[in-house]
């Protein structure tokens, strides 16, 4: 994938920024936390509500997450993030088997676990990744 299909599949600027935008470690740190919270929580319908008001709080949506996510595929609790929304239907509808999916490979990549370091493979699977959070992307827009 080249920048200029990359570019033009991402929306205008002013359909994405409505806010002053939070710095990158702002976004991780969130993310870190997120990522804690269904460790901590044994109701689904508690976590929900829980990531909601941790959202709510941090004035942040669900779509900051999602873009943060696309754009910062390469961080592994992204991944892990975004296949526990989707196992628990946050912001998403739930598809268990992506969840797993996402977890696994996330988990994977942030421990090294199961394979020697190959960068031309992990490209090969974040470029698979990022081609999946585009498609997320496009129908979050269109919803």
């Amino acid at each position: 994938m080249d920048t200029e299909e990359i570019e033009s599949s991402m929306p205008p600027s002013n359909q994405i920024i409505n806010k002053p935008i939070l710095p990158a470690n702002s976004f991780s740190l969130m993310v870190d936390e997120l990522v804690a919270l269904p460790y901590t929580i044994g109701n689904e319908k508690e976590l929900k509500h829980k990531v909601f008001n941790y959202l709510n709080n941090h004035n942040v949506t669900l779509q900051e997450i999602f873009n943060w996510i696309i754009i910062n595929q390469n961080y592994s609790n992204a991944i892990v993030i975004y296949g526990e929304f989707n196992e628990y239907g946050i912001g998403t509808s739930i598809d268990k088997q992506k969840a797993f999916e996402l977890n696994n490979l996330g988990y994977c990549c942030q421990c090294g676990i199961g394979t020697s370091i190959d960068k031309q493979k992990a490209f090969k699977l974040f470029q698979k990744t990022a081609d999946f959070f585009r498609r997320l992307y496009s129908s979050i827009q269109s919803s």
